[in-house]
């Protein structure tokens, strides 16, 4: 059903929320509840910090499905460690990807194109410490066509003529901007041979730090001439994995986000257990909850992982705990996540000749 706006003031400001148009108004980062399976969104400085030499990384979230500004987001990205040629205590790492968001009747959409690398420094068998830095190009837009506005009210029909001027014609339907990100990572974990591995024997591990979005603070106004920039996020962050037992781990996630007045906190706890363990054919399942408190309600969401071999996939529903304005008690929104891990065989650094030829 075609929806029609009348000229009150609720709904008239509801137009602008919508399409996020306001000067003042700070818009939504993607974001995901599975944070800790989006380590590119959370910092580059997790870039390369896994078990593997090439990650590849899907996820896709549907958010608020019950109201006229649902969300939907999908995330495609890659970090891969390059090689090193000599004997050293580090390596350097590559990532890039693809975040794409879409929202409500004006489709207002943003797609974005990030490159970056880290580099990852041990200090002991246990302690290994990463910085990275990532560069986006982005272009965000809308398409008012599916809106209609007071002024196309047409007393004759005793109703809304679509055809009809909507007079508010003085925005740029696209803006296209660039931005940056920066981040650090502490990994501390079970002595491993002094390798940045996840040995199946070994699996205590935690990872301390940082990532500063938004460093740029772009504008991304749709008005000429305005200026309307985002600003800088800064999250803060822990994420581990206590071993407990031969096949059974905990697992703990927590992570804050401030931007501008924005905040919330984003929590997970749950267990791992692993079904196989032998090498190629590694089986193990995860169960989680996860918890989030914002300022625009609280929410919890279960969630179920699986790992096979090289493949790490999993689900999560959110279910809104509060009421908040339009947000509705007991909304959930779908999310999904696919990675799949590349391992080579390991590169002889030197040579030895046999002494029998």
């Amino acid at each position: 059903m075609t929806k029609i706006y009348s000229i009150n003031l609720k709904s008239y400001s509801f137009i602008w929320v919508a399409m996020l148009l306001s000067l003042k108004l700070i818009s939504q980062d993607i974001h995901f509840t599975q944070f800790f399976r989006n380590p590119l969104l959370v910092s580059p400085g997790l870039s390369g910090v896994f078990n593997g030499d090439t990650r590849l990384m899907f996820q896709a979230r549907n958010q608020w499905r019950e109201i006229p500004v649902d969300y939907k987001t999908v995330t495609l990205a890659f970090d891969t460690k390059l090689p090193s040629f000599v004997e050293d205590n580090g390596f350097w790492s590559l990532n890039g990807g693809l975040n794409y968001d879409l929202a409500g009747d004006s489709r207002l959409q943003q797609t974005g194109l990030f490159i970056g690398g880290g580099y990852t420094k041990k200090f002991s068998p246990k302690v290994f410490g990463s910085f990275g830095l990532n560069i986006s190009g982005n272009q965000r837009g809308f398409d008012p066509g599916a809106l209609l506005f007071d002024r196309q009210y047409d007393p004759s029909i005793n109703g809304v003529n679509a055809s009809a001027p909507n007079g508010e014609g003085l925005w740029d339907l696209s803006k296209i901007f660039f931005d940056a990100g920066f981040g650090a990572n502490i990994r501390i974990q079970a002595d491993q041979t002094g390798q940045l591995v996840d040995l199946l024997n070994k699996r205590s591990k935690l990872d301390i730090g940082v990532g500063v979005n938004h460093l740029l603070s772009p504008n991304t106004s749709f008005f000429p001439g305005a200026v309307s920039k985002i600003p800088m996020r800064l999250n803060p962050y822990l994420m581990g994995v206590l071993q407990i037992s031969n096949n059974i781990d905990l697992t703990s996630n927590l992570i804050y986000v401030t931007q501008a007045a924005y905040n919330e906190w984003m929590a997970s706890a749950g267990f791992r257990v692993y079904l196989d363990k032998n090498p190629g054919n590694t089986f193990a399942i995860d169960l989680n909850v996860n918890y989030q408190k914002r300022e625009i309600g609280n929410r919890i969401a279960p969630s179920l992982e699986m790992l096979y071999r090289n493949i790490r996939a999993g689900f999560s529903y959110d279910i809104n705990l509060t009421k908040t304005g339009v947000l509705p008690t007991g909304q959930a929104d779908p999310e999904i996540f696919v990675h799949y891990i590349i391992k080579k065989i390991p590169r002889f650094r030197t040579v030895r000749v046999c002494p029998l030829i």
